[in-house]
This record gives structure tokens, sequence and C-alpha cells, in this order.
């Protein structure tokens, strides 16, 4: 008995690395630009989670009250409704692989941008190990921002000052004003274009 615990708990935990880590790496090669907006909205961590909140609060208790229930189809619905938080959960955390993943930078991302999530991934997966506050905290704070971050809109709110500075092109320069008829110069020719006078 005591040798299986030994043998079964790090294959679980391995095991269940070894899922999230993939999930990551898919969610990156089926939706690209999505994980690089979430990558940004991670720069808001506060906004992510309460949006998060907002679905898996309402969400998670009712899946967990459904799952409980004696009717079979009730908790069925609980259950699907379980998996589906999670599911939404890793998909949104995707984006924060990323960030981690961008910070730990290599010249190989550049033909390789999946390096980046795996990075992260790998990172984000031991963290999670980490006693109490890495199974509980750094865990759960992921799956519910991660659905903060797939509810939030497509478009960040830009500040007006930044939208206004964006608009002006620093390379544009201002327009020569006209030079008046009387004042035009008669044009420059080369010297051997000069005119030659009669001796």
């Amino acid at each position: 008995m005591y040798l299986s615990a030994v043998i079964g708990w790090p294959l679980f935990i391995a095991t269940l690395m070894a899922v999230f880590i993939c999930s990551w790496l898919a969610s990156f090669a089926l939706w690209p630009e999505m994980v690089k907006k979430g990558a940004e909205r991670y720069g808001r961590p506060w906004a992510t989670t309460g949006a998060g909140l907002l679905v898996t609060l309402p969400g998670g208790l009712a899946g967990a009250a459904l799952s409980q229930a004696n009717e079979p189809l009730l908790k069925i619905i609980g259950i699907i409704m379980l998996g589906s938080i999670i599911l939404i959960g890793v998909v949104g955390s995707t984006g924060l692989c990323l960030r981690v993943g961008q910070g730990l930078a290599s010249p190989a991302d550049k033909d390789r941008p999946w390096r980046a999530v795996l990075r992260g991934g790998v990172v984000m997966a031991f963290v999670c190990l980490f006693p109490v506050i890495g199974w509980i905290g750094v865990l759960l704070w992921m799956l519910i921002s991660g659905c903060g971050v797939v509810i939030l809109p497509q478009r960040l709110r830009v500040p007006a000052s930044v939208s206004a500075a964006s608009r002006q092109s620093p390379e544009t320069a201002p327009a020569t004003p006209p030079i008046p008829a009387h004042q035009t110069r008669p044009p420059v020719m080369a010297p051997d274009e000069a005119p030659q006078t009669g001796s």
C-alpha cells in the first residue's frame, strides 16, 4: 500500500502537468491571436480576475450543486458545467504562459513562437506544485483569470492620449508653403549647358 502511494502520486502529478502543458500548446496552436491578446490582458491582473469571478463563482456553485443532485441528468449537467469552466480557464491561462515565456525570451522564439508557451507552461506547472499556495492559490487564480481573459472584450480600451498620439505619425513633416511667383528663382544650369555667346 505504501509503495503504491509512493509511485502513484508522482505519476499522477507528472501526468497532470503534462495534460496542462499540452492543453496550453494546443490552445496556442488553435487560437494564436486570442492567446497573444490574452498575454496583453494579463497586464491588468485585477481586471481579468474580477471578470473571471463573475463567471466561475456562480457557474462553479451551480455546477457543484447540480453534480450532487440525485437525478442523473442534473448530475451530468453539473459535471459538464464544472468541466467547461475548467477548460475555459485552461485555454485563457495560455496567455499567462505566453507572457511568462516572453519574459524568458530566446532567439529561437522568432521562428518557433510556441516555444515561449512551452517554456512558460513548464514554469507555471512547477509553480503550481508549491505546497498549499500553489495547489490552491496559484492554480485557482490561473483558472479564474483564464476565464476572465476569454470573456473580456476582444479590444482593450486605449487611453485617449495614447490613441491620439498613435494617429499622429512622427515622420510627417509640416507642409512647405508655396513660393510666390515673383520670388521664383531661375533653374540652375550645369556648366556644360550654359548658353554660349557668339564671339
